[in-house]
Formats: structure tokens, C-alpha cells, sequence
């Protein structure tokens, strides 16, 4: 089969989506791509591609931000060029000579409003679903969507959402998110502040700031052999029980508590909904077990796996679990859950599907 993979906006996040999925459709086709430059390692990843066509950077948002003062300027620019960007694909390549042509990212609103030109077999992840509940752009670009277009979400529950709240007719398939690969190191110092505390470790962008807040303001209460390390995106401090960073660490140090810590913390807000996290399947790769807010669809996986999973409502909820982490650390390093994620994301699991939707168009 001949495979055609787009990433639209390819947000240096979403590395690790694409080298999961590039790897799954490489073993059922040849596959060509158009995507940002120096973007993907695909020789190092083990991943073959025909023929690689790169986006100009002024299509790419995550570059074209550095144009715009003005955030709101910011959305409607790059939408814009979103729009070019497809017109731009489609004069340049012949999406009809493709079995299957899969699109890894998309802005919906600008896609919605092209999507009627896309005569072919196309797929497409929407990775901001969550956006629906508060854009009426959003939510109205799902309903104008080319009903030929075949959209994949990354859980079951997900499909449910677009099926009975927003009332998609499109076909719709489940494709699990890859796990991510994670960088191995030699050797590790066990904890980096004293071996006696256990460390829990949250460098999500996506963290709760009144959750860092409320933590800096009563980090007293935290036991003394609690050291906590968390992602800010404005806050910046370091105490007795506490580091707060909001700049980019290196790989080096990120890698290094990833291996070392004893937990892992995900504070996102409630607005984190219909999404996964890589952190989820990073933590679920080195066994650490999880400790997360209660408040958004990422509960999920708390149904789910709940064996490796710590929820909290409350701050005070969040310090009961900080009092109880050797009891917990003792039970969940070796929970049976940690096999079950790494068997439902795995490489065979995605392959498997990957090829369900190959065949069944």
C-alpha cells in the first residue's frame, strides 16, 4: 500500500506520536511525508520513508509565533497559513494516487473549512479536542467537517464525546498513542537532594498554576521526607521540599529524575479533557507509580489501571497521599498494571490496528 503522512502543524511535542505511528504504517506500506525540516530522525528511530517533503517554516505555527505580538493576531495568522498550507499541499502532490493519507495534526477549524477539496482517503487526530467546550469555532468546525474523512481518537471514551455531545457522523477509529521512547543513562546518583526523601517528579507544561500555587503557599505541610520538582510556567522558586522551574531543563537533568524519582505527579487543571499524557506512559515505561488530580478525563486511566494510579480532589487529599507514599511505593512498583499499559499502547497493539483501518475503508 501507498501510505502519504502529513503533520500539518508538527509541534516539537508530538515527537514521539509520530515516531509510534510512522513505525506502525512503515510495516504496511511504503510511506511518504510532508512535515516541518529537521523535525523527525527517522534513520535512528528505525523508521524507512520514501520520499520526505518538507512544510516551509512559515506554515509551521510553532515558528510563526515569533511574527506576532498579539496572541489573538497569532490565531487567526496562523490559521491563515494553515489554509495555505494544504493549498500548497494539494498543488504540489497528487493525494489521490495514495491508498491512505493520514494526518498526525490538524488545526480543525482551518482544516474543517478545506476539507471538502480532500477527494482521497484521509484520517486525521485532532490532539485539542478538549478546545470544543470552550470555542464555538471549534465545535462548529466538527459539524461542517467533509463527512468522507475518517477521524481517529486516542481512547474509546473519546468517540463516545464526539458521537453524543457534538453528534459526528464521520467513521471514527480508536488508535492507541504510542508509548514513547525514553532515553537511557548509565548511571544515576538515586536522589539528587538526599536518598532518604523520595522525590516526586511533575514537568508537565500543562500543570495547574493554582495547584503550584497553593504548593508554594503551604509547602510547610509537606512531610519532611517529601521533595517535590514541578513544571511552572510563570513561578520559579526552590525551598526545603520544593523546586519550582519554569525554564527548559536539559535532557540530561529531565532524564535523570525521570529515572530517579520515586513518583510521578499529574496536576493538570480541569480543563485537560479528551486528551492523554505522555507523562502517563513515560511513568507506566519506568514503573513509577502515579499521582494525579482528579479533576479532568485523564480519571480515565484511574478506572482503568488503578492499581498504579493515586487520585486527589483537594490539596488536603494531595497531602494524605504525600503521607502515605511508603506504603504505596511498596504495593504499586510491582502492580501487574505497569505490564497491562505497556501491552495496550504497544508497538504489536498499534501495528494490529493500523492495519484494521488499511483494510477496512
Amino acid at each position: 500500500m501507498k501510505i502519504l503522512f502529513i503533520d500539518l502543524m508538527s509541534p516539537m511535542g508530538h515527537k514521539n506520536y509520530n515516531y509510534g505511528i510512522l513505525k506502525a504504517l512503515s510495516k504496511h506500506g511504503v510511506i511518504d511525508v510532508i512535515l516541518r525540516r529537521d523535525f523527525l530522525d527517522f534513520e535512528n528511530n528505525g523508521i524507512n520513508v520514501n520520499e520526505m517533503i518538507f512544510i516551509p517554516d512559515n506554515y509551521i505555527p510553532e515558528i510563526l509565533i515569533n511574527k506576532y505580538k498579539n496572541l489573538r493576531f497569532f490565531k487567526i495568522g496562523y490559521r491563515i497559513n494553515q489554509i495555505k498550507c494544504l493549498k500548497w499541499i494539494k498543488d504540489k502532490i497528487d493525494l489521490n494516487k495514495y491508498d491512505l493519507v493520514f494526518f498526525s495534526s490538524v488545526d480543525i477549524i482551518s482544516f474543517s473549512l478545506v476539507s471538502r477539496f480532500l477527494k482521497c482517503r484521509c484520517v486525521f487526530v485532532d490532539h485539542a479536542i478538549s478546545d470544543i467546550d470552550y470555542s464555538y469555532l471549534k465545535r462548529k468546525a466538527w459539524t461542517l467537517l467533509n463527512e468522507n474523512l475518517e477521524i481517529i481518537v486516542l481512547e474509546p471514551y473519546i468517540e463516545d464525546y464526539l458521537r453524543e455531545e457534538i453528534g459526528v457522523k464521520n467513521k471514527i477509529w480508536t488508535l492507541p498513542h504510542p508509548l514513547p521512547n525514553i532515553k537511557e543513562i548509565d548511571s544515576f546518583q538515586q536522589n539528587p537532594k538526599n536518598e532518604k526523601r523520595k522525590v516526586i517528579f511533575a514537568p508537565s507544561l500543562s500543570n495547574n498554576e493554582e495547584f503550584i500555587e497553593e504548593l508554594i503557599e503551604k509547602s510547610g505541610f509537606i512531610p519532611d521526607d517529601v521533595y517535590i520538582v514541578i513544571k511552572s510556567k510563570k513561578n520559579s522558586l526552590e525551598s526545603k521540599n520544593i523546586k519550582v522551574y519554569n525554564s527548559r531543563i536539559s535532557d540530561e537533568e529531565y532524564y535523570h529524575l525521570m529515572h530517579t524519582c520515586d513518583f510521578m505527579l499529574l496536576a493538570y487543571d480541569n480543563k485537560y479533557n479528551y486528551k492523554t499524557s505522555g507523562i502517563f506512559f513515560e511513568s507506566a515505561k519506568l514503573k513509577k507509580p502515579i499521582i494525579l488530580s482528579a479533576n479532568n478525563t485523564l480519571m480515565f486511566y484511574k478506572n482503568k489501571y488503578s492499581g498504579i494510579i493515586n487520585e486527589f480532589n483537594e490539596f488536603i487529599d494531595f497531602l494524605d497521599v504525600l503521607n502515605h507514599l511508603d506504603e504505596i511505593n511498596e504495593i504499586q512498583k510491582k502492580n501487574e498494571d505497569f505490564g497491562k499499559v505497556l501491552f495496550d499502547y504497544s508497538d504489536e497493539v498499534i501495528s494490529n490496528k493500523i492495519f484494521e483501518i488499511l483494510m477496512n475503508n
